[in-house]
């Protein structure tokens, strides 16, 4: 498994704990965020490796990793580098799975309340700009239809809470 984007690496510690075969890759571009990854458990693990990679042009082979996640980074990317990220995630694995924020006027206004009980006026401030900058699913498709020389395939579900849920892979 690629993990881009891992930021303190939580899934690929999830990973590794629960799945006593899996080997992971752990990513991000930020050099700071990289260097605590190395010097934190996941930089000591066997089965796991950590690098600085850009999820918009993945320094790997085509097809060396079974599956990339891309989690909770989408809404921070403009359309052209969610086209590079589906492009590359599908390239270096069979599929690309994103978990994101579900974009939604719904879920705004209930999502409301729980972040404030979950981290106050700053998290509520934080979350909803997350939630108007979240892709909904229209433009997901729209992105991954244009993404490359052919659509890619696109599967998406909704997944609580409130998370959009996508598995992208190249068309064939």
């Amino acid at each position: 498994m690629l993990e881009l984007g891992a930021g303190t690496g939580g899934l690929s510690r999830r990973v590794l704990h629960r799945h006593p075969a899996a080997r992971v890759t752990v990513s991000d571009v930020e050099p700071g965020t990289v260097a605590a990854l190395r010097a934190g458990p996941l930089g000591a693990h066997p089965r796991a490796t950590v690098r600085r990679l850009d999820a918009t042009a993945v320094d790997a082979p085509d097809l060396a990793f079974d599956v990339a996640v891309f989690a909770a980074s989408l809404h921070h990317l403009p359309a052209d580098a969610v086209r590079a990220v589906l492009r590359e995630g599908t390239r270096v694995a069979g599929t690309l799975l994103l978990i994101d924020a579900w974009r939604s006027p719904l879920l705004c206004v209930p999502a409301v309340p729980l972040m404030f009980v979950t981290g106050g006026p700053a998290h509520v401030h934080d979350g909803l700009i997350s939630l108007r900058k979240a892709y909904g699913a229209a433009a997901l498709r729209e992105l991954a239809a244009t993404a490359g020389p052919e659509p890619l395939r696109l599967r998406m579900r909704f997944g609580l809470p409130g998370c959009l849920v996508a598995a992208v892979s190249a068309p064939g």
